[in-house]
């Protein structure tokens, strides 16, 4: 307890609630008496204030204006003659405490102490003065005038309460504005949900199911400051919902890339496939090759296009999307993949139809060079047949003409 000089009206000095215990009229035990609102000994004590039964032994407090207060027809409290007068409301106990306890003015903690007390089975005083006590305090905090939040230093606007909480009941009835305008810090006007303190669970789900049947509600969600987005259930899913949208677009995208580079790995297979076909029927091998190398560049294409539509899958994957677009985009990676294997087939079948007709050219080719060179033999060796029987006839001839003569 702190204790003021003898100037200070005693009764705002009173704010030990553990040693002077917060109390409604008749509401003390044992050699206590409820002075006003707190419980105070009924007899001995000088400071903050003495025990008296007449207004004479309050002489010489310092302050000419001392009187015995007594609630109780023997025993009373010396207190100055300003503390015998009553409030109606707090603006009447500025300079006093600040708070109105009812019928006189209080410190802050009595008045929070005396409306948190609990009220006994039929206590009808306790319930009638928590119920001033609260209204009161309730008349204290509507305001009329931005000037005025901004003098009494409460707020930068007197605003009107936030729509969203149109029928709803706080756990704590002060926060409830009840059609009253208060100050508040927002500026905008109006009472913003992060100006509400100690939000308990059941306020938080009364708010939730006012905002799930918003038309905006994702909007007004990213309105509100990260701890209450994730407070509330609705702006927790909302949240989800536009994540798994942009992954859906991205993976949605993904598999457009998938299926495209898929038709163009399709594509390539059908064109190498083609060239092939006319490499196998092709009339030579120069022909053959031109075909093969038309295959070898499809095959080419197609494995691009593979490897490609795998990276969309990828993507498709990484998206994480809820939906098939990941399953779709492996579906066209892979049938890129098997075109992409099957243009390969192909060129090596191109492959294979050039070197066969290589080495049917090159058979053909050898042949003929064998069969020149036989030609050639048979020549050689006529020729010299030929030689040897004109010789022949020759002698034949000589011969005879020599026989001719030799007869004649």
């Amino acid at each position: 307890m702190v204790f003021l000089s003898a100037s200070t009206l005693a009764v705002q000095i009173i704010n030990d609630i553990e040693t002077y215990k917060p109390c409604f009229p008749g509401g003390c035990d044992g050699e206590e008496v409820c002075f006003q609102y707190f419980c105070y000994a009924k007899s001995g004590g000088e400071a903050p204030l003495r025990s008296c039964k007449k207004s004479r032994e309050c002489k010489g407090l310092g302050e000419p204006n001392y009187k015995c207060y007594k609630p109780s027809p023997t025993t009373g409290v010396c207190v100055p003659s300003e503390d015998y007068e009553m409030c109606e409301g707090h603006e009447e106990c500025e300079d006093r405490g600040g708070k109105c306890c009812g019928d006189y003015c209080c410190n802050e903690e009595y008045f929070e102490a005396l409306q948190k007390q609990e009220c006994t089975e039929g206590d009808e005083v306790c319930e009638e003065v928590q119920t001033v006590l609260f209204s009161i305090e309730m008349e204290s905090l509507a305001c009329e005038t931005k000037q005025g939040c901004e003098a009494k230093h409460e707020g930068h606007d007197c605003c009107s309460d936030n729509p969203l909480l149109v029928n709803v009941t706080l756990s704590d009835e002060l926060l409830n504005w009840e059609g009253d305008r208060r100050c508040c810090m927002s500026g905008t006007g109006i009472r913003q949900l992060d100006e509400i303190p100690n939000l308990t669970d059941e306020d938080i789900v009364a708010i939730n199911d006012k905002i799930s049947g918003l038309p905006d509600k994702r909007e007004f969600c990213k309105d509100l400051i990260t701890p209450l987005q994730e407070s509330f259930q609705t702006c927790v899913d909302e949240k989800e919902a536009e994540a798994e949208e942009k992954r859906t677009v991205i993976a949605e995208a993904a598999l457009s890339e998938a299926q495209k580079h898929a038709e163009v790995a399709a594509d390539a297979k059908s064109k190498a496939v083609a060239a092939a076909e006319n490499a196998k029927n092709a009339s030579d091998s120069k022909e053959a090759q031109g075909y093969a190398s038309d295959a070898l560049l499809e095959a080419g294409n197609a494995e691009k296009a593979a490897n490609a539509s795998n990276v969309a899958f990828g993507d498709a994957e990484d998206a994480g999307s809820a939906g098939d677009a990941s399953v779709e985009a492996g579906e066209a990676a892979a049938m890129a993949q098997a075109d992409a294997e099957a243009a390969e087939t192909a060129a090596a079948d191109a492959q294979e139809a050039v070197d066969a007709l290589d080495a049917k050219e090159a058979a053909a080719k050898a042949k003929a060079e064998e069969d020149r060179k036989n030609a050639l033999k048979i020549s050689i060796t006529d020729k010299e047949s030929i030689a040897t029987s004109v010789k022949v006839s020759s002698v034949s001839v000589i011969s005879a003409v020599i026989l001719y003569h030799l007869v004649n």
